[in-house]
């Protein structure tokens, strides 16, 4: 998993990253011609691209929705996938988090999370699909 805590980023940004992660190891599990949006700050976007060099990770800003609702680059003009971390609620060591990926549908989970040294995905639940 991504290691955040030796990086200078906030606590919601570090959430964010993992959620990111595991959408893309476990959920989405893109092939290296998928283009990937992602809503992220620049920061976020920057430890996105280092972790996963052979990814084509791009800013979700570059995407466009079509009328017949995929996802393309708007340079390219290449389909991709958008993901996204709707919400994050931090408690002390625990947190709530909401996210998900975008390619046709939205298809969203709730996080729990954990902070020990690190913080860790405890659960997650879901997913949940919309049109």
């Amino acid at each position: 998993m991504l290691n955040v805590s030796a990086l200078t980023l906030t606590e919601e940004s570090q959430i964010r990253l993992i959620i990111c992660e595991y959408l893309l190891q476990e959920v989405i599990k893109p092939s290296s011609n998928t283009v990937l949006f992602i809503s992220a700050k620049k920061d976020e976007y920057a430890v996105m691209k280092s972790k996963f060099p052979n990814l084509r990770v791009t800013l979700a800003e570059q995407a466009e929705i079509t009328a017949d609702r995929k996802m393309l680059d708007t340079i390219s003009r290449e389909p991709g996938v958008i993901l996204e971390v709707k919400w994050v609620n931090i408690n002390d060591q625990k947190a709530v988090a909401h996210g998900g990926y975008f390619a046709g549908a939205g298809v969203t989970f709730d996080f729990d999370m954990r902070k020990d040294k690190d913080w860790r995905i405890e659960k997650v639940s879901g997913p949940t699909i919309a049109d």
